[in-house]
């Protein structure tokens, strides 16, 4: 694995662990996170904040597929299920500084059909 596949893993152990330090350490000082609501967390301590509420502690489990690399980007795939029942698909899009810190995450969203098996995860 590379830099960037190896950014993506340490940031899914991060958000899995609640792990808000060790995520903020992944990201670079100035970095983006760009989420799939239209909104922009520009910085370490905005990006740690919005995982905190919204992703850490919440009952919510994602399973990713092996990141797939080209350079300082990688692209991963996730199946998340919200504790309110709620189960969506994700693509994560990573670009990685030359120090391996994330600099950019895209994060990109769609509804799963019911009964729909992606991934080998079942949505139900």
């Amino acid at each position: 694995m590379g830099q960037a596949s190896n950014a993506a893993t340490e940031y899914f152990r991060c958000v899995r662990e609640s792990d808000g330090p060790g995520l903020e350490r992944v990201f670079a000082s100035d970095a983006a996170l760009y989420t799939y609501e239209g909104t922009v967390r520009r910085g370490r301590a905005e990006i740690r904040d919005f995982y905190e509420t919204r992703a850490m502690g919440t009952g919510v489990k994602a399973y990713q597929q092996a990141p797939i690399e080209d350079a300082n980007r990688c692209a991963v795939e996730i199946i998340v299920h919200h504790a309110g029942g709620e189960i969506f698909r994700v693509v994560d899009l990573f670009t990685v500084d030359d120090e391996g810190c994330i600099t950019n995450l895209h994060v990109y969203r769609g509804l799963l059909l019911e009964g729909d098996d992606v991934l080998g995860v079942p949505a139900s």
